[in-house]
Parts: C-alpha cells; structure tokens; sequence
C-alpha cells in the first residue's frame, strides 16, 4: 500500500479562503488529492518493467489521473543524488530501507 501526497510551488504558497461558519475550520487540513491530473516522480533502483508492474499499474487502478514517473538510480548513492538535486530533479518520493545499525538502536 502506498500513501501519495504531492504538490506543486503554488499549492504550497496558495492560501485557502476562510469563511468563519465552521468553527473547526482552522484545525482542519487544506492538503488532499482533488482528482485533478497530476505526475510524480519517484527514485527507485528498479528496471521499467518491474516498475510497471509493481508501482504504476497499482497507482494507476485507484487514481487513474495520476502519472508515476521513474526515476532509475540508487537512494543510497550520495552522487548522484547531489547530480539531481543540483539539476533540480528532486524526486517527489524516495524510499528508503532502514540499515541494521538504525534498526538496532530502535530497540
């Protein structure tokens, strides 16, 4: 199961208008996918076909207006990170696998 959430400048910058009838208006959030076609990107060291298969085809059967981009390369490869963070490609999601020294002192 995955959990998308992506934005755009202007979404971050843009301010919902309040209308003060509901007075838990303030504690309620702007942020949630309006249906509207979107593309993001993700980094992940996986081939075309695999990517496919097991992330695209899965996003595209419950939001069909949403386009899910590959980036090829490794998470975990400093360079070429810096490489596309410097070109600003920054991928909207990067998964990561914790190492065994961060998941030995989680316990």
């Amino acid at each position: 199961m995955f959990l998308i959430a992506a934005c755009n400048k202007e979404e971050l910058n843009k301010e919902e208008p309040t209308t003060g009838d509901n007075e838990n208006e303030a504690e309620t959030s702007s942020w949630g996918y309006d249906g509207e076609p979107a593309t993001v990107t993700m980094l992940i060291n996986v081939g075309e076909e695999e990517f496919s298969r097991r992330y695209q085809e899965q996003i595209a059967e419950v939001y069909p207006n949403i386009t899910l981009k590959l980036i090829s390369g490794s998470p975990n490869d400093s360079q070429f990170l810096q490489e596309q963070f410097a070109r600003g490609e920054v991928p909207d999601i990067i998964p990561t696998i914790p190492t065994r020294s961060r998941l030995a002192h989680a316990h």
